[in-house]
């Protein structure tokens, strides 16, 4: 039930790089000066994209090492970018790619990757009484359960009734 923060490398970098970016647009194409500041660009995008491997390495490795079984929401990632309000946040967090890391790593060390179906609703549902919700837009991170009354954490309540499930 641990709960691990996004560190959003991207947003972190956002402001240098369009610095950089806006540089290297009123540069001449072909110049000298566009070569250099072209680099100064690619290395900005290497150092996020070397900063999120590390995390997602490191955080693998610490599931894998502390888990036998662990359990993944099959999300569908492809189709959640297309919302354009959430597609730099989700493309940010590499989500992909850390689930690909866990596949292979979890077989590497013979450890149970489970992957829930997407539509199974574990955030809608109450882990104490069961009853489903209507609706739960992605804004409400606490809500409270109308037949029990009790009070959920949107992603505890999920892992709840994920675990609930497997057993």
């Amino acid at each position: 039930r641990n709960k691990f923060s996004n560190p959003r490398f991207f947003r972190e970098n956002q402001a240098k790089l369009a610095t950089s970016q806006r540089h290297l647009s009123r540069k001449q194409k072909g110049s000298n000066r566009y070569s250099k500041q072209r680099l100064k660009v690619a290395k900005l995008h290497e150092k996020i994209k070397n900063s999120r491997t590390h995390f997602h390495h490191e955080l693998t490795k610490q599931l894998v090492s502390e888990y036998d079984i662990i359990c993944i929401e099959d999300l569908n990632v492809k189709g959640m970018v297309k919302n354009r309000k959430l597609s730099k946040s989700i493309s940010d967090a590499g989500w992909s790619e850390f689930i690909r890391k866990l596949e292979y790593k979890s077989k590497w060390n013979q450890k149970h990757l489970v992957k829930v179906n997407r539509f199974f609703p574990s955030s809608k549902t109450c882990s104490e009484c069961g009853s489903i919700i209507d609706a739960l837009p992605l804004s409400v991170r606490e809500w409270t359960c109308t037949e029990c009354g009790c009070v959920h954490d949107r992603d505890v309540n999920a892992a709840v009734n994920i675990l609930l499930t497997l057993s």
